[in-house]
């Protein structure tokens, strides 16, 4: 008993001790150079008065150091950190930061974001009043130091287990264990972090002064301000200009035809030495490229011996100009709503067999390839139509090519085509091309030259590709089956009404991938509406990628919620995928964009770097907002790719769309809007992707964009 009343008098008399030190540390500031700082402790006082030595921050922002730390706070001190790492400015403003986000304009905060250190919590939010938990501490610090060149060596790091790993989110738990391994954030007992702690003004002064004493010393793959932020930094005071060149193009007296998705030709038709450009709203178009006058024109269904037709439908697909009977010369292709697939000469007569209508519906895909390799090429058109034979191959001829449509019986599942989404390609390495179609179902068929399925994995079972839905859950998918109950992974599957797919390399190990853009929703609750649009990567066999390491078993979820899926609010968003190798890396990247008014860009790590996605849409300006298919193009001829997309709105904001060009960070370069309607009280926007190429000869490139009731348009790009 006494010994145990002397051990409670024992701890009560070191609790007092304890707490008189605590309270003497607590305003020991008093005496010091940092009198007026209230709450201060004996060991972070060095490190503090340090800060104050380089007149770096602004420390009568952070006077009460016990409070915890909020977001804009910790903006101002990544841009200052960032600044003294690198002895440069951060990058200065335009006004379309301004409209990042609708809670805050703070220059730190837009700086931050626009370095690539924080990120916005979605709908233009950016909560600058929340505060910083331990985890989201250690990611934005590890991203200051990426975007300063300060590589941090990651060896090892997946052998760091922490006690309390299971309360580590997993988007912050690779910047933790770098964080950790570095001496940079230290655990709040032995290998155990606090993730969701928050951090006060005080520990976070501490970290900035500490790593600027130690930057020198860090373990990394390589130092100095990083080459691609050097260029980002300078991109911003030598952007291009645009500018309109002449607009207008395949007008009518007083109107123009309402230009849909349909992306227009830049090339030498004739063969003469000037560049034209072949365009396609309703009627077929040719214009002289220097001017934009008009050279002649066809109404769609029709050729040039009847001036006085109408046109049997809109076009939807882009045009194709190529030499498809092999005899030299280039000839057009097109393909128009009621069914209408057309081929003409040069000089817009109908090549023999043409034109051909095999549905009374529209058709909304088209491409050209020579799928038996004997030298001509077939044409290969989609329908947006109610039954699961979507798709016809014509000779060059305009026969129907034997095999074709498909599917028959119940080798797999199809509907109706409602985007261009069909992609051509060799992807099982026979040297024939290979058809891969996905269309208004769960499903994606996949087809040899010969019109036969191709077979999928066999840990799917004895199935083809067309008979392998397409689910958020790779476990439901191996199923076979989810039991739409509303639990997610039984649920939660893709649509692929308007989501198109590409064949290509992305990995650049010589074998060729398919990548698609579905719409996800929840099958209990049918489709639309949508969740977010679903990025995947599907190896030849049609099992999830996986290479080195890469693995997109898991696909990226919850991208961002549909603004609109109603086309009589704004016209629908198409998301097709682009893949490019933009920051010259020899990986692929995957860019689209959304029904959530943003362009998004995907790395092979399944994350967006740098600025992405960047927001087309703002919610300050209270309209809707959607922006084209990518254009991908080195403008500058610096190794590194630019994105340029055009944008329409909603159709009764009362304000044009406008063309983008942004940097491979997602930086904006620069933005000019869309001329007005011509003829019309409608807004002017762009829903087809612009083209590029010098089509006046004076060695500068131009744009051209079919629009959506202004004609084609052209800019200059100096």
């Amino acid at each position: 008993m006494n010994i145990m009343f002397s051990s409670r008098r024992f701890l009560f008399l070191s609790i007092i001790i304890l707490i008189g030190i605590h309270l003497f540390f607590q305003f020991a500031y008093a005496d010091s150079d940092l009198e007026g700082m209230e709450n201060g402790s004996e060991w972070s006082q060095s490190h503090i008065q340090s800060l104050k030595n380089r007149n770096l921050i602004d420390l009568g922002l952070f006077y009460n150091l016990n409070e915890n730390i909020t977001r804009e706070e910790f903006a101002y001190l990544a841009v200052k950190l960032f600044e003294a790492l690198n002895q440069v400015s951060a990058p200065t403003l335009n006004e379309e930061d301004e409209k990042l986000f609708i809670d805050t304009q703070d220059t730190y905060v837009l700086k931050a974001y626009r370095l690539g250190i924080i990120k916005g919590y979605g709908e233009g939010s950016f909560y600058p009043e929340r505060l910083v938990n331990r985890e989201q501490l250690s990611v934005m610090l590890i991203n200051t130091l990426k975007v300063s060149g300060l590589n941090l060596n990651r060896d090892y790091i997946k052998d760091i287990v922490f006690k309390d790993q299971d309360q580590i989110s997993g988007w912050a738990l690779e910047s933790v264990r770098v964080a950790y391994k570095h001496k940079i954030l230290s655990g709040t007992g032995p290998l155990t972090i606090s993730p969701k702690s928050y951090s006060t003004r005080e520990q976070v002064l501490y970290l900035i002064e500490n790593i600027l004493q130690n930057q020198n010393g860090y373990d990394t793959s390589e130092s100095g301000l990083s080459k691609d932020l050097n260029e980002s930094l300078e991109s911003f005071s030598t952007i291009n200009s645009i500018s309109l060149k002449w607009k207008h193009g395949g007008a009518f007296n007083s109107w123009v035809e309402t230009g849909w998705y349909a992306s227009p030709v830049i090339v030498d038709l004739d063969g003469d030495g000037s560049l034209e450009i072949v365009s396609s709203a309703y009627s077929i178009t040719v214009l002289d490229a220097l001017t934009g006058n008009l050279k002649w024109r066809v109404k769609s269904g029709h050729d040039i011996t009847e001036p006085n037709a109408q046109n049997v439908g809109r076009t939807w697909p882009d045009v194709i100009v190529d030499d498809i009977d092999g005899d030299g010369e280039l000839e057009i292709v097109s393909a128009h709503g009621n069914g209408y697939v057309s081929v003409y000469n040069h000089d817009g007569y109908f090549e023999q067999g043409w034109p051909q209508k095999p549905i009374s519906r529209e058709l909304r895909g088209l491409k050209v390839h020579d799928l038996d390799l004997d030298g001509t090429k077939e044409v290969i058109v989609t329908a947006a139509v109610g039954s699961k034979e979507n798709i016809w191959v014509f000779e060059h001829d305009g026969t129907l090519r034997k095999g074709w449509p498909q599917l028959k019986g119940d080798n797999g599942y199809a509907y109706g085509v409602f985007n261009n989404n069909m992609a051509i390609g060799d992807i099982n390495d026979d040297s024939y091309p290979d058809i891969i179609v996905p269309s208004d179902v769960h499903y994606i068929c996949a087809y040899n030259a010969d019109g036969t399925p191709i077979k999928a994995n066999a840990m799917y079972g004895d199935k083809t590709w067309g008979q392998v839905g397409v689910w958020e859950s790779l476990t439901t998918e191996l199923k076979g089956w989810g039991l739409c109950s509303g639990n997610r992974a039984e649920s939660y599957r893709a649509n692929f009404a308007h989501g198109a797919s590409v064949i290509t390399d992305v990995d650049g190990n010589g074998t060729k991938e398919v990548v698609a853009v579905g719409n996800m929703y929840n099958c209990k609750v049918g489709h639309p509406p949508g969740m977010y649009n679903a990025l995947y990567i599907f190896n030849n066999d049609r099992s999830r990628f996986k290479s080195g390491n890469y693995n997109w078993d898991e696909i990226p979820t919850d991208t961002g919620a549909p603004l609109s899926e109603n086309y009589n609010v704004i016209e629908n968003n198409q998301p097709d995928p682009i893949v490019e190798d933009v920051d010259g890396d020899g990986i692929k990247e995957i860019f689209y964009t959304s029904y959530d008014g943003k362009i998004h860009g995907f790395w092979l790590d399944k994350t967006e770097h740098h600025n992405w996605p960047f927001s087309i849409y703002q919610p300050s300006d209270a309209y809707y907002q959607f922006g084209s298919v990518p254009l991908i193009y080195d403008i500058n001829k610096d190794g590194k790719k630019e994105i340029i997309v055009a944008s329409w709105t909603q159709k009764d904001s009362g304000q044009n769309g406008s063309v983008f060009i942004l940097n491979y960070r997602g930086e904006l370069l620069q933005k000019i809007g869309l001329p007005d309607s011509f003829g019309t009280d409608k807004v002017n926007g762009a829903l087809a992707s612009p083209v590029i190429g010098d089509i006046d000869n004076d060695g500068l490139l131009e744009l051209v964009i079919n629009t959506t009731h202004s004609g084609i348009v052209s800019y200059d790009i100096n």
